[in-house]
C-alpha cells in the first residue's frame, strides 16, 4: 500500500490510514497493524487475517483459553505479535508467478505460500523460489527485485525438484494450515498425534527404547530437505529426543511451532486428505466444548444452536445478513458461530459450480474429477470441505431441491 501511495515513511503511511478510516484510534499504538489494514480495505480483521496473514501457519495450536479466531479482538496480543510476520527470515518469490502477474493485473505481489518454512519451490509451478537480496525486501514488488537482479536462486539439486511423497505432502499440509481460521486446541492435537504415533510403533515420551517421531522423520524425509530445514536432526543419535520436534506429540499445554506440527502431520500420515480429516475431527470436538458449558448455564440456548437453529439455517439458506437481524445478534458474531458449527452460506448452492463439485465429491466422485467436470479449482472446493460439517451436504441438497419446484407450486409461492 505504501508503495502505491508513494509514502516514504511509516509516519506518512500512518497518517494516511487515519484519514482513510476517519477514526482517531486506527493508528494508535494499541491497534495491530493488521487490523488497521483490514479497516481501510473494508474487511473484518478476522477475514483479513485468514486471507492475508500467516497466522494459520505460525500459530497452529493454542491453549483452550486462547482459542479466538485469528485477527479477533479477543486475541489482539497475538495479532500484534504475529499478524505481520512470515515463517522465513527472507522474502521469496516465484519468477513464473511474477510473469503471470505482469500479464494481469500488470503488477506482481508476494505469495504467502512462498514464505512457508520448508517450501522451496512454488506450489503452483514447482519452480525453485528466488530469495530477495535487498535489505528491505517488502519495500518493493517482486518484479522490481527481478528487474534489479537482486534475487538469487535457492540451491536445489535435481532431486529436490523430483516428485517426493513426503515433500509433496508437507507442502500441501502447510498450505492447508495457512488457510485455517483459528488455532487448534493443543491438547487435542497432541492427543491425536500421539495416538497415531503409537499405532506406528513410536514412543510418546522423552525416554524409552522405541523410536520417536524425529527418528521417523529421518527415515521418511529427503536428506537434502532435512539439511536445509531440520539440520539439528542430522546430528542427533538414533532414539535421541529432539525437543523442538518430538514435544509436538507430548506437550498438552505448551504449543509447538507451526513448522514442527506440519512436519509431524506430514510424517505420521500418508495422504494430505487423512490429515485434513484429523484436523476436521479436532474442529468438530472443539466446537462442541463451549456449547457444553453453555448447556449447563442455559439449556435453551444449547438446544437452539443444535436443534431449532437448523430449520432457520435451511429456510434462510445460511445467509448471515438475513439471519442475524432475526436473531438479534451481530453479523460478525454469527459468522464466527457459523465457523464453529461448520456452516457455510448456502445462498449460491443452485448456481455455483463449486457447490455442484462439492456435492459430487460427497457422493464419491474423486475431487479432481468433480472439479474438472464443473470447471472449478480444487482450492475452491477444498475451502467448502474444510469448513463444512457432516450435515451440510444434505442441507445443500435440500436447498437445491427447493429451487426445482413444480409450476403449480411456483405459482402458489
Amino acid at each position: 500500500m505504501a508503495l502505491f501511495l508513494g509514502s516514504s515513511s511509516s509516519q506518512r503511511f500512518d497518517q494516511w490510514l487515519k484519514r482513510e478510516d476517519g477514526r482517531s484510534d486506527v493508528s494508535s499504538p494499541s491497534t495491530p497493524r493488521l487490523t488497521q489494514l483490514a479497516v481501510v480495505v473494508g474487511m473484518s480483521s478476522i477475514d483479513y487475517a485468514r486471507q492475508h496473514s500467516m497466522m494459520g501457519a505460525l500459530r497452529v495450536a493454542a491453549r483452550p483459553s486462547d482459542m479466538a479466531f485469528y485477527g479477533a479482538h479477543e486475541g489482539v496480543q497475538f495479532t500484534k505479535r504475529l499478524g505481520m510476520l512470515t515463517q522465513k527470515a527472507d522474502a521469496h518469490l516465484c519468477p513464473r508467478c511474477v510473469e503471470k502477474d505482469l500479464d494481469h493485473p500488470k503488477f506482481s505481489w508476494f505469495r504467502r505460500t512462498h514464505q512457508l518454512q520448508g517450501v522451496d519451490w512454488c506450489p503452483t509451478h514447482r519452480t525453485p523460489l528466488l530469495k530477495v537480496r535487498g535489505s528491505d525486501p517488502w519495500a518493493l514488488l517482486p518484479q522490481h527485485w527481478m528487474e534489479r537482479g537482486e534475487v538469487e536462486v535457492l540451491k536445489l539439486s535435481a532431486a529436490d525438484l523430483e516428485p517426493n511423497g513426503f515433500v509433496n505432502r508437507f507442502v500441501r499440509i502447510a498450505c492447508t494450515l495457512l488457510e485455517r481460521t483459528r488455532p487448534l486446541a493443543v491438547g487435542r492435537l497432541a492427543g491425536l498425534l500421539g495416538d497415531r504415533a503409537r499405532v506406528l510403533g513410536l514412543r510418546t515420551s522423552q525416554g524409552g527404547v522405541k523410536p520417536n517421531l524425529s527418528d521417523l522423520v529421518l527415515r521418511r524425509a529427503p536428506e537434502e530437505w532435512l539439511m536445509r530445514h531440520w539440520p539439528e536432526l542430522m546430528k542427533k543419535e538414533s532414539g535421541g529426543y529432539l525437543f523442538g520436534l518430538d514435544s509436538a506429540l507430548i506437550s498438552r499445554t505448551v504449543p509447538s511451532t507451526g513448522f514442527a506440527y506440519a512436519t509431524a502431520l506430514a510424517t505420521l500420515w500418508g495422504l494430505p486428505l487423512q490429515v485434513q480429516q484429523v484436523l476436521e475431527q479436532i474442529e468438530v470436538e472443539e466446537a462442541n466444548v463451549p456449547e457444553r458449558s453453555v448447556k449447563r448455564r442455559n439449556a435453551k440456548d444449547h438446544a437452539f444452536w443444535f436443534g431449532g437453529f437448523w430449520e432457520e439455517y435451511l429456510e434462510q439458506r445460511g445467509r448471515v445478513r438475513v439471519i442475524a437481524p432475526k436473531l438479534g445478534v451481530d453479523p460478525t458474531h454469527l459468522r464466527e458461530k457459523f465457523n464453529q458449527l461448520g456452516l457455510p452460506s448456502l445462498h449460491d448452492v443452485a448456481s455455483a459450480p463449486r457447490w455442484r463439485a462439492f456435492l459430487s465429491f460427497e457422493a464419491g466422485v474423486p475431487l479432481s474429477d468433480a472439479c474438472a467436470a464443473e470447471g472449478v479449482s480444487e482450492a475452491e472446493v477444498l475451502e467448502l470441505i474444510r469448513l463444512s460439517c457432516a450435515r451440510v451436504a444434505n442441507a445443500a441438497k435440500q436447498v437445491q431441491k427447493s429451487y426445482v419446484v413444480r409450476p403449480e407450486q411456483r405459482a402458489s409461492r
